[in-house]
């Protein structure tokens, strides 16, 4: 099975016309220096207490956010709004276009506690807070990823979190699951992937997610 990685992912974004990032919801203003360099951000392979003891990450798996990451966005024509999530220790670059919006109950019934959306509801970033198939450990639930078939997975540090990278064809959705402790689970869900521009958006929500430090 191929191994996602999501550094690999964003090699090769072409830059065109800059485009200032708007302020951040908390409210950190994106940069506007303008840069040529390549997206991927990536630090020298260290070992690292990751999903299940020592685990040492290969330079391709790691990826920070960095200033010269978040010029690349903008240089790529997108901007976008830093949002924090407090309940849930998360802060995330979302995708000008979507607002934060009330969860539907069928949403909150899934576990899905923050939904940003368009106006038509068509491209979505939803992040859920709960189980994963009664997986304990982010070990446990990066195995049930390897054993399905319809999707492609991998391991990837992201800003020092231990994560599992996602892709869902089938679900037209790409995520990453986060270790919350005592058999819990984030997952940013974004969606769909099919739309090539949000696609590319997405691959930086997702190259964004930060612990708050709590």
């Amino acid at each position: 099975m191929k191994k996602l990685v999501l550094a690999a992912m964003m090699m090769g974004m072409i830059a065109v016309t800059p485009v200032i990032a708007h302020a951040a919801s908390e409210e950190q203003s994106a940069a506007t220096t303008q840069t040529t360099e390549a997206a991927q951000t990536t630090e020298a392979a260290q070992t690292t207490e990751a999903v299940e003891g020592q685990t040492e990450y290969a330079p391709e798996n790691i990826m920070n956010w960095s200033d010269e990451l978040q010029q690349q966005f903008v240089n790529a024509g997108f901007s976008g709004t830093f949002y924090t999530v407090d309940d849930l220790d998360l802060r995330l670059l979302v995708p000008e276009g979507l607002k934060q919006r009330e969860a539907t109950q069928e949403e909150l019934a899934t576990g899905i506690k923050v939904v940003f959306a368009d106006e038509k509801n068509e491209n979505t970033i939803k992040i859920r807070f709960g189980s994963v198939s009664g997986c304990k450990k982010l070990s446990e639930v990066a195995q049930l990823m390897n054993n399905n078939p319809e999707i492609k997975s991998g391991l990837n540090k992201i800003n020092g979190l231990d994560t599992i990278l996602v892709m869902s064809e089938k679900d037209n959705s790409v995520f990453v699951i986060i270790g919350a402790g005592e058999g819990q689970f984030v997952q940013v869900v974004c969606s769909p992937i099919s739309n090539a521009t949000m696609y590319e958006q997405f691959k930086y929500t997702l190259a964004s997610l930060q612990s708050l430090g709590k």
